[in-house]
């Protein structure tokens, strides 16, 4: 009798996946949400953040000494990897237009004496003015110029202290009596394809799978076919699904893989981890998403009103993910929220894997929280099968 059921219930699979791959085939739709869509998010971020960091941000520089020091220090400031000074400013006011018309992204001013006070021993300033509402921007041209700034300053009381006759080493000692030795883990080069790319890769990713997964069981009651998909599976709603859903996870486990090669291969973001774990992980966010999928389907038989909430699900991901704003500073509420995303849980394996090299057991907590987003959905099958056996719940938009 046991044999007899499981030969049935891989009957039902085998019947329901050649159903769905002819109902794939018919439609071009699956075609673009499967394959050319997600490949085309993937090649899109991948061009945009091919460099890293940002260079050559434009800036204006007011020389209002125009001394040999003070066009030194503006030759060091556009030294400074994310520096263009490509606007040679006359005045303040000229360097605030221009700052208001959004031409620049900050501005430099250098007072008038620069030079002659600097020779005095009288305290002088160099003004700068960023413009902070793209904090990744005037981040990084805060720390280059004040990075460049400050060398400038250290060469000068360098110069001042060895021409009242201390040596060298003596020199060097007083003006840099402490030398911080900094070293950047993980992400040495303050690369941005390391910090987004591996975030917004899945995130696009997570979207059309979840999209996919709604669309490919609402269809069926939008289109009054639901009742002969669960005939097909020999009214087994468990074979039903699994028979639906293992074209689209044999499909997109290869886009994730494909994903993880161009990160790791063509991006080149370090491998540090265990290749095992990380392609599980793919797999498992495969099929997290498409059980959250199954589970929307589960709660709405609407086709429209299932993409939605799935489309709102998917796009909250990012922002619950604690990767641009940490967990430690939401309020404890929002962070056990962000629990609750498959995303969540693949991104702290994808670090902890990829970037950090952590043992293997730091896996198995997200691991097992996206295993349980796999079986979450079997505990509303006996309403989705309800779903699809009644005709008052067909035919929804």
């Amino acid at each position: 009798m046991r044999n007899k059921i499981k030969h049935s219930m891989r009957e039902g699979i085998l019947c329901v996946l050649l159903r769905e791959l002819r109902r794939m085939s018919s439609s071009s739709i699956y075609l673009f949400v499967l394959i050319v869509f997600p490949l085309a998010c993937f090649f899109l971020f991948t061009e945009i953040f091919k460099n890293g960091v940002p260079h050559k941000i434009p800036i204006a520089v007011c020389d209002a000494d125009a001394s040999v020091m003070s066009r030194k220090a503006a030759r060091m400031v556009n030294a400074t990897p994310s520096v263009d000074a490509c606007y040679r400013v006359t005045s303040f006011n000229e360097g605030k237009e221009l700052m208001m018309r959004g031409k620049i992204s900050a501005f430099v001013l250098i007072s008038k004496d620069f030079e002659r006070d600097i020779y005095r021993g009288n305290p002088t300033k160099i003004a700068l003015y960023v413009n902070n509402l793209n904090i990744l921007k005037g981040g990084l041209l805060d720390r280059d110029i004040r990075t460049a700034l400050a060398t400038l300053n250290a060469g000068v009381d360098l110069q001042g202290r060895m021409k009242k006759g201390e040596s060298a080493k003596l020199a060097v000692a007083q003006v840099m009596p402490v030398v911080l030795e900094k070293k950047m883990l993980y992400n040495p080069f303050g690369s941005y394809a390391y910090y987004l790319l591996t975030a917004l890769l899945p995130v696009m990713l997570q979207m059309f799978i979840i999209t996919a997964s709604v669309y490919a069981v609402n269809v069926e009651m939008k289109d009054g076919t639901a009742r002969e998909w669960l005939k097909a599976s020999g009214f087994d709603v468990i074979s039903a699904i699994t028979g639906k859903m293992i074209p689209y996870s044999v499909i997109f486990f290869i886009i994730s893989l494909f994903m993880s090669t161009l990160l790791y291969r063509f991006i080149g973001v370090p491998l540090r981890g265990s290749r095992l774990i990380l392609i599980l992980s793919n797999l498992f966010f495969v099929l997290a998403y498409q059980g959250v999928g199954i589970f929307i389907t589960c709660l709405i038989s609407n086709l429209r009103l299932s993409l939605s909430m799935s489309s709102a699900y998917a796009i909250c991901a990012f922002t619950f993910s604690g990767l641009t704003f940490p967990f430690i500073g939401m309020p404890s509420v929002i962070a056990i929220l962000g629990q609750f995303f498959p995303f969540t849980q693949y991104l702290d394996i994808y670090i902890s894997q990829g970037l950090r090299g952590a043992p293997i057991y730091t896996a198995l907590f997200p691991l097992g929280m996206l295993g349980l987003f796999i079986l979450f959905p079997l505990l509303l099958l006996p309403k989705l099968q309800k779903h699809m056996m009644y005709t008052k719940y067909w035919g929804g938009v």
